[in-house]
């Protein structure tokens, strides 16, 4: 795959997710949403993370991928950046760097 090719789903996978978040948050008090936001920093509860993924997963077709690399890696979902979530989608889309899980 080409660079260019890459940065133009890396940009979809963004744009996606901070759409999602802007539905998400829309009725709260939040000033902006870019990939420098912190999933933590949102105020989000465990319902609207469970949202948030599943809602990535099927857009992109990626199954239980997402929800797996996460559990097997670890991470704390609220510890992410939303460019951090974003580029781990594009790995799983890509199928580099991936946790055996």
């Amino acid at each position: 795959m080409r660079v260019h090719e890459e940065i133009t789903i890396e940009s979809s996978v963004l744009s996606y997710i901070v759409e999602i978040l802007k539905d998400i948050t829309a009725e709260w008090d939040i000033a902006e949403i870019t990939g420098n936001t912190s999933l933590g920093g949102l105020g989000l509860e465990s319902i609207n993370l469970v949202y948030l993924i599943a809602e990535i997963q099927q857009r992109f077709a990626l199954g239980e991928r997402l929800f797996n690399q996460l559990r097997a890696s670890a991470i704390n979902v609220t510890d992410l950046g939303v460019s951090q979530l974003a580029t781990m989608v594009c790995d799983i889309l890509m199928g580099r760097n991936l946790i055996a899980v």
